[in-house]
């Protein structure tokens, strides 16, 4: 999304999901945790990355 190569622990939330990625494999994602953001969460501005 942002045209640079992501790092272990990195979060982008988008249309009310959170994705963070778990694990590398050198320049590619291996692994990502994707779960599903609560209302509150989504409106709360203080839970953006």
């Amino acid at each position: 999304v942002s045209g640079t190569l992501p790092v272990e622990g990195e979060r982008i939330d988008c249309a009310g999901w959170s994705f963070e990625v778990v694990d590398l494999d050198g320049r590619r994602i291996d692994k990502v945790l994707a779960t599903r953001m609560t209302p509150e969460q989504i409106a709360d501005s203080s839970y953006d990355t």
